[in-house]
């Protein structure tokens, strides 16, 4: 380029995309409002911040556009900055909508509202797709095909998100909350319980009852704070590897989902977890599952702090059994995540993500 002035500016401009949002703003589910650890979330009015982003990431395109007509030399990158730019102007037309979202959400939506809703998501969803197929061709184009699974998840979810949305608006209702319904729970006396230096272990029974003959099929989803364990009548359901951490892969797999169908008995029947925390702070768990009946309707299991838990450092003998006395174990309390948790769409394999 004989000038530089256009990418110094061009730079300067797409550097505003990471100082005033973050990722979490980017993959959040837009029913779960915006991220308090993004900057949006913490500084200034979403629509304020939207107008301002939106009216950057225009200015880079125009900026790259220039640019091609100049540069002699790594012309393929400007397709990096270009989809950059795209997806900071998805991301205001995101918070835009999550703006007007609130709004209407806040009273009793009128018609225009709505389809107002409804223009915005639809628009989001054609966006977003877009941006889906341009990050597959960049990453095949730079690095290898492994790890992509792994990204493309995280667009499939804001489709499948935007997807249940406009099919809400259309029916002309707002959508359905997003947030998971069962509680994270650990045992009482826990949550208050000092960090230790050793793990904990917690261990909480639950009981349903079923008719087999009535069901077409049941689905149990485990989240956990470290690991957990889980048994249905005394038979091994699974585990969770949940420890947190910066990995999609990890972070993908922290909530799985269990098919307890072939485990269910007739009447009564007992979930019992074991769940550890390795890094010596409340053992805690979520459970949500939903039993399907073959007339149509759904019957959850969610976990609550009606349930029974025991936090000790030796495993208590038998504890999975049919004939073993709970009796002395006292009820649950809430545990505080500290983050909002999507709910997930078990019949879809779409599982539940842990929102910051």
């Amino acid at each position: 380029m004989d000038s530089g002035a256009p990418f110094v500016e061009l730079i300067a401009r797409l550097s505003t995309l990471g100082q005033g949002s973050t990722l979490y703003d980017w993959w959040r589910h837009p029913l779960l409002g915006i991220s308090t650890s993004g900057g949006v979330g913490k500084n200034g009015d979403p629509r304020q911040k939207s107008s301002r982003l939106a009216s950057d990431m225009a200015r880079v395109m125009e900026l790259i556009a220039q640019c091609r007509k100049a540069v002699r030399a790594n012309r393929p990158y400007l397709d990096v900055l270009d989809f950059a730019a795209a997806c900071g102007l998805c991301l205001a037309h995101k918070l835009q909508w999550q703006a007007d979202y609130a709004a209407a959400a806040s009273g009793r939506p009128t018609g225009p509202q709505l389809q107002q809703l409804l223009g915005g998501a639809e628009s989001l969803l054609a966006e977003l797709t877009g941006l889906e197929r341009r990050f597959s061709t960049l990453w095949l184009r730079y690095t290898r095909p492994e790890g992509l699974e792994n990204n493309l998840d995280l667009y499939h979810r804001q489709l499948e998100a935007w997807r249940g949305i406009i099919a809400a608006l259309r029916r002309g209702a707002l959508p359905s909350p997003a947030d998971l319904p069962s509680e994270w729970i650990t045992p009482a006396g826990s949550g208050a319980a000092a960090r230790t230096k050793a793990p904990r272990c917690a261990y909480f029974r639950a009981e349903f009852s079923v008719h087999r003959d009535s069901l077409s099929g049941a689905l149990v989803q485990l989240m956990g704070t470290s690991h957990v364990e889980a048994w249905l009548n005394d038979e091994y359901l699974g585990k969770v590897i949940a420890r947190r951490s910066l990995s999609l892969i990890v972070e993908k797999e922290r909530a799985v989902i269990f098919d307890i169908a072939p485990k269910l008995k007739e009447g009564r029947n007992r979930l019992t977890i074991k769940a550890t925390n390795y890094e010596g702070r409340a053992p805690a768990l979520n459970v949500y599952g939903e039993l399907y009946a073959k007339k149509g309707s759904v019957e959850r299991i969610m976990s609550a702090s009606a349930w029974r838990g025991l936090e000790t450092a030796r495993e208590p003998e038998g504890w999975r059994g049919d004939t073993f006395k709970d009796s002395a174990w006292r009820s649950c309390e809430r545990y505080s995540l500290g983050a909002r948790v999507s709910r997930p769409d078990l019949l879809k394999g779409v599982n539940s993500r842990i929102q910051r």
